[in-house]
């Protein structure tokens, strides 16, 4: 990548595609599979971040003949940006960098298929002036706000467009997270869990205004920004108790509480089966 990164710089490209250029898709591949090698080796999990090739299939499917286990997690900018696009430029510089249209809809086949398993947010609350640097991708800051849209982005892009079931997206953004991560009581509906809970609807048609999100002060980008996501939470429940109601916050502060994972030794992750059970 750095060989690459200095042959892209001299030829003078400096847009979202150079980003990509300089980190190609066979970059992220190998580094998939010496890591999916290291686990087979030392018999560590592996969870995969970020992951933005469809051709990370090929990995997991020696893994699951080869029994490491691992797992996938992308997120939305990987599931919807191409690297040219131009709408959001510069703003659109993350590690592993935006890839093809190719690699989109692979990563959402994946989704359907069962060999993604969960779905982030990257969030990163940069300001829009820190971000563009410059203005080219070389001087632009990494990262970019997610919290606040994923599921929207989820319900809209996945369920509404694309037929993936509620109950999946509920598994890709919290059943399996929880459970893979050992996060007790947290991730599925059943007895012993925190009531943590959110209402959807599934026709609500919101346009992306960075200004109207929550999740900072600042508010002055979103990768999303005009977007128009049909679907929208317009209740959130966390331990039983209304937080977030028709975008309004209504919670009290000092209600959140941190959660701490339990060790996997003394939780071995439950299969999703037993889960769902």
């Amino acid at each position: 990548a750095r060989k690459l990164t200095e042959r892209v710089k001299a030829s003078g490209a400096k847009d979202l595609a150079a980003w990509n250029d300089s980190r190609p898709d066979y970059c992220e591949q190998l580094k998939i599979w010496e890591m999916a090698v290291m686990a087979k080796i030392t018999g560590c999990p592996l969870y995969v971040v970020h992951n933005t090739v469809a051709t990370a299939k090929e990995v997991v499917d020696w893994a699951d003949g080869n029994g490491v286990e691992m797992y996938i997690e992308t997120t939305p900018a990987y599931l919807f940006f191409v690297k040219t696009d131009q709408k959001i430029g510069v703003l659109g510089k993350v590690n592993p960098p935006i890839r093809t249209r190719g690699h989109v809809e692979g990563l959402w086949q994946g989704i359907k298929d069962g060999w993604v398993d969960c779905i982030g947010t990257d969030h990163c609350p940069v300001t829009r002036s820190r971000k563009v640097g410059q203005g080219d991708i070389w001087s632009a800051m990494l990262g970019y706000p997610g919290s606040e849209t994923m599921l929207p982005f989820m319900i809209s892009e996945g369920f509404n467009k694309r037929g993936v079931p509620l109950e999946r997206i509920a598994h890709l953004t919290a059943t399996n997270t929880a459970a893979i991560h050992s996060i007790p009581n947290k991730g599925s509906i059943r007895v012993g869990n925190d009531a943590d809970l959110v209402i959807v609807d599934p026709k609500k048609r919101v346009r992306i205004d960075s200004k109207t999100l929550h999740y900072s002060q600042i508010r002055d980008f979103s990768l999303f920004e005009g977007e128009t996501f049909t679907g929208f939470p317009i209740t959130t429940i966390v331990r039983g108790e209304v937080v977030v109601e028709n975008g309004d916050i209504v919670g009290k502060r000092g209600y959140g509480k941190v959660v701490k994972r339990v060790p996997r030794k003394d939780r071995p992750k439950p299969t999703l089966k037993q889960l769902l059970d």
